[in-house]
């Protein structure tokens, strides 16, 4: 494997918001490679597949919570296996702590983080997992 690739997971119901962050991380220094599911039944097994360093979850999903993923992600495990950082419009301090609490590496808003603000919870999340 290419130590200088970074494997992106996106698990997101929508495909013009999986775009927008395709396209956000394509303006990185970083290379990114990125996978994509559209529910969180097809996250977590595209996850157990490729592996990814990081995954983007949204909390709005199809099938199931992004909360009962972000569990399933995580388990039990301190410090979690791989850095999951949800990423959702929703925006309440409620589901911030929860999401942190359940053991994310970070909480983002869509349409409030920019392509370098992204990056850089990505990198974080990296070096803190």
């Amino acid at each position: 494997m290419d130590t200088d690739v970074t494997k992106v997971l996106i698990i997101d119901e929508s495909e013009a918001e999986r775009y927008l962050i395709r396209r956000d991380l394509g303006l990185s220094s970083l290379h990114y490679q990125v996978y994509e599911a559209e529910d969180g039944h097809s996250g977590l097994a595209l996850t157990e597949e490729v592996n990814p360093d990081c995954i983007l979850l949204d909390l709005k999903l199809p099938d199931q919570s992004g909360f009962q993923v972000l569990q399933q992600l995580i388990g039990d495990r301190r410090p979690p296996k791989r850095a999951v950082i949800v990423f959702t419009v929703l925006s309440p301090t409620s589901l911030r702590d929860k999401a942190l609490s359940l053991g994310a590496a970070d909480f983002l808003i869509k349409g409030r983080t920019d392509p370098a603000g992204l990056d850089r919870a990505i990198r974080q999340a990296l070096r803190n997992n």
